[in-house]
């Protein structure tokens, strides 16, 4: 008996791999890792993890323009996508800052997503941020929260625990300028236990912002007219 073999010349190609598929349906279902870094091209993470690549490039190159066909071709291109992911995931307060600042530094690729880099960065950072743009960081903060407990803003302090407002100062999003220069920021550092007091320290440093708030006498009034106005 003999088998008759015939050649397949009609398939239907992946532009990404060039694999051959028998019909437009199964080459529907096939996701080829080009295609699905293409595919992706438009979230949040994998956009954050380009533009800090390009940066990046550019910064050890003398390349100008870089496309995204170029960075999904990249052996980077998983990292960059990690740490992008990572940006979204702690809600990093400001993300072309710290990317900047991780570029500039000599830590290498691999450890750009451990918590402790972003910390020592953020510490610093609250410390010479606008006091306008401390208070509406703080204040998106808390009218999210407010939303999520069906309640308003202004209960942020009165309502959370004190546990809850180290996790947001610790993590950016409530900054020492409504915690000193409001009602219910100076009531809470009255309620904190010790352990707390250590874990948010380095954040608002009363000498550091005393000295901060003298010399910026002006920002300091602005932002506790706006807390006083607010009853925060």
């Amino acid at each position: 008996m003999v088998i008759k073999i015939e050649k397949l010349t009609n398939l239907v190609k992946c532009k990404y791999c060039d694999k051959g598929f028998v019909s437009e349906r199964t080459l529907a279902v096939h996701l080829c890792e080009p295609a699905r870094r293409d595919r992706q091209r438009n979230e949040t993470g994998v956009q954050f993890g380009y533009r800090i690549w390009v940066r990046f490039i550019q910064r050890n190159t003398n390349k100008k323009t870089l496309t995204y066909e170029e960075f999904a071709a990249s052996p980077f291109y998983s990292a960059f996508v990690k740490f992008g992911q990572y940006l979204i995931q702690i809600q990093c307060v400001n993300v072309e800052e710290y990317s900047e600042y991780i570029i500039n530094s000599k830590i290498k690729l691999d450890h750009w997503c451990k918590d402790q880099h972003y910390t020592a960065w953020l510490v610093n950072y609250i410390k010479y941020e606008s006091a306008t743009k401390a208070l509406e960081r703080s204040i998106k903060s808390m009218t999210a929260w407010a939303e999520e407990h069906n309640t308003d803003f202004n209960c942020y302090f009165s309502k959370t625990t004190t546990a809850y407002v180290v996790k947001d100062i610790i993590n950016g999003r409530i900054s020492p300028w409504v915690i000193y220069q409001s009602h219910g920021g100076k009531e809470f550092l009255t309620k904190i236990n010790e352990e707390q007091l250590g874990l948010i320290f380095n954040f608002i440093d009363p000498i550091w912002w005393t000295s901060r708030f003298s010399n910026l006498n002006e920002d300091t009034e602005f932002v506790k007219e706006i807390c006083d106005n607010g009853k925060v």
